[in-house]
């Protein structure tokens, strides 16, 4: 089954008015995980993607997508 996204999270969190950093720091993370989970490099886990909906008020499952790797 195929799902229509609005946005890649590099969207998202550019309308949050987020950087990179800013996530970085929401999440617990660094700056280059969040470049490579936009890049499509490696994927948040679990744990990463409920963090990533509180600081951004997405629902992933809806809305957010990453690239394919």
């Amino acid at each position: 089954m195929r799902y229509r996204v609005k946005h890649t999270l590099r969207q998202w969190r550019q309308l949050a008015g987020l950087t990179q950093d800013d996530l970085a720091e929401a999440v617990g993370r660094n700056r280059t995980t969040i470049v490579r989970w936009e890049q499509g490099k490696t994927h948040p886990t679990a744990e990463d993607i409920a963090k990533i909906e509180k600081a951004l008020a997405v629902k992933w499952s809806d809305d957010v997508i990453l690239p394919k790797a």
